[in-house]
């Protein structure tokens, strides 16, 4: 039984150097002296089932390094972002794409038990784009990037959003008519920490007086 415990655990361990090998490009017993103890934090993913390892390797293998569409749990993506693999991966995708080795900008919540809190509360508001938190951080990030960027109170505190347009949407009468149509927002608020506080979806009165001090007045106003 001791034998067979010990054949899994070090399958395992495999597994989890094989997905580091596969993301950083060697293996963490062949580095110096003075990384092996950066190498090690990867030693953590041996915690994940077997199961998933092996899914999250396959999935590497076919470039899927940021796993979409893996259904991971608050236990398995605290060991993956304790592991630093998000950041590793962020960090080499950039080197690979532009040879710069400077640090990723990409701004996280401030911790892993908000970012999956807000996505179980917010992750269903954008039409079943994200599967997982994972994938709604990355979608944040993706508006920051590319929406536009504003300021808003907040209990009294200036801080820094983005907002990017989704649609238009209408009411109907029960007789399936429209009588109102709606702008619908993808919204990202930060603190001044520079982490990110919210993502979700935004519309109607409450939008328009969150971005004018209180005036429900449909403009939005950039800043830079």
């Amino acid at each position: 039984m001791r034998t067979c415990s010990f054949l899994i655990l070090v399958i395992v361990i495999v597994l989890a150097n094989d997905i580091y090998r596969l993301i950083m490009g060697e293996d963490w017993l062949s580095k110096e002296k003075s990384n092996r103890v950066e190498a090690a934090g990867w030693l953590g993913l041996a915690l994940l089932p077997y199961s998933k390892l092996t899914n999250i390797a396959t999935e590497i293998r076919a470039g899927n390094k940021l796993l979409k569409g893996i259904e991971l749990s608050a236990d398995e993506l605290k060991i993956l972002n304790d592991a630093g693999y998000f950041d590793k991966v962020t960090k080499v995708d950039k080197v690979g794409k532009s040879g710069n080795v400077a640090k990723a900008s990409e701004l996280k919540f401030g911790n892993t038990e908000k970012l999956e809190s807000h996505f179980i509360k917010h992750g269903g508001e954008f039409g079943g784009t994200y599967s997982n938190a994972v994938e709604y951080l990355a979608g944040a990030n993706n508006v920051i990037k590319n929406g536009t960027k504003v300021q808003y109170n907040y209990k009294g505190e200036l801080r820094t959003g983005y907002v990017k347009f989704m649609k238009n949407s209408s009411l109907t009468n029960p007789k399936g008519v429209p009588i109102k149509s709606y702008a619908k927002f993808e919204f990202v608020g930060t603190n001044n920490l520079g982490e990110i506080t919210t993502y979700h979806v935004e519309s109607g009165k409450t939008f328009w007086k969150l971005l004018n001090n209180g005036k429900n007045i449909p403009v939005i106003n950039p800043v830079e």
